[in-house]
């Protein structure tokens, strides 16, 4: 298992229970290392986007996680956040 899909497996969780009716949130994980002196330090980076009623997309959120596997109540925090500024569109 990538560390990424217990990751996407928290988001799938945090939108069932976040999201509004009706409401269509699309989510994409991403593995990132970055290099520094002294060794290496993963980022995981999200992007959700939402939709209008029109079905035309809306400008994506994206979220930067320094550090080790987030939790589930990490994750809900990060989710809570996007879908805040993407419904304030």
């Amino acid at each position: 298992m990538r560390l990424t899909d217990r990751v996407s497996e928290f988001i799938t969780t945090a939108l069932a229970d976040q999201t509004l009716p009706g409401e269509v949130i699309d989510h994409e994980v991403m593995m990132v290392i970055t290099y520094r002196p002294g060794g290496e330090i993963p980022h995981i980076w999200l992007q959700f986007v939402g939709y209008d009623s029109a079905g035309d997309p809306l400008i994506p959120v994206s979220v930067d996680i320094t550090g080790p596997c987030p939790s589930l109540s990490v994750i809900q925090g990060h989710v809570a956040t996007a879908l805040a500024w993407i419904r304030a569109q």
